[in-house]
């Protein structure tokens, strides 16, 4: 899949075909092949046990192949296969679907990875409540990405980046920390919120953030800082 969004789509995962060149046949075919192609797979193990973390990947892949080719009715099918919670981490479904007797740290990253991509996906397929859908993740998100977590971060990225673009009204509304940021429902949640202004704060968001918005934000900083028990 990742070849097919690197030569055809760009290198844009969020790309949908609709949006590509006139001159799509080429990827709509290579699409369609992979869709075809990932459902013999499961087909051929419809009637084997699967673990949480396998129906996870399923639903998934095959929501963000049909999302890439604007099929939102296939895309909503397989984003409701599985129910998913927002933390891997106090997910009971994980010990009870799996086969092993524990779970490894690989096998939750993994997992934790993957929720990220479907909320993203689900706010995608959510139409007009997508922005709902991405606050209640991020309100929920309790356990912060490693740096070795590369694709679980890239993710959380498009996932702040799609926020950004809704909340901004299309890049044409300035981000004040105090007025607009903090006043999101994720601000609740002070490691999102944390999160999401360093977002904001790279260069290449600089035109969506008002003048005053990294010195409020770094007053905000201080004082929580002041305000940790020693």
């Amino acid at each position: 899949m990742q070849l097919l969004i690197d030569n055809e789509f760009f290198q844009n995962e969020l790309l949908p075909i609709s949006l590509l060149s006139e001159n799509n046949v080429s990827a709509n075919e290579k699409l369609q092949q992979l869709i075809n192609y990932s459902n013999s797979i499961s087909l051929n193990y419809e009637n084997t046990p699967k673990s949480y973390d396998e129906k996870l990947y399923y639903a998934t892949l095959m929501s963000h192949l049909y999302y890439l080719q604007d099929n939102f009715f296939e895309m909503s099918k397989y984003l409701n296969l599985v129910k998913v919670s927002y933390q891997a981490r106090s997910n009971n479904q994980i010990e009870t679907a799996s086969s092993a007797s524990s779970v490894s740290l690989n096998q939750i990253e993994f997992i934790e990875y993957l929720t990220t991509r479907y909320y993203v996906l689900f706010g995608l397929s959510a139409g007009n409540n997508g922005v709902n859908v991405w606050l209640e993740y991020l309100q929920n998100f309790k356990s912060p990405y490693n740096k070795s977590q590369v694709i679980a971060n890239h993710w959380l990225d498009l996932l702040f980046g799609k926020l950004t673009f809704e909340l901004s009204q299309r890049g044409t509304i300035p981000f004040s920390f105090i007025n607009h940021v903090k006043n999101l429902s994720l601000s609740k949640n002070k490691l999102v919120l944390i999160a999401f202004s360093n977002y904001l704060l790279r260069p290449e968001n600089s035109n969506i953030i008002n003048p005053s918005f990294k010195q409020d934000y770094t007053v905000f900083l201080t004082t929580e800082i002041e305000e940790m028990p020693p």
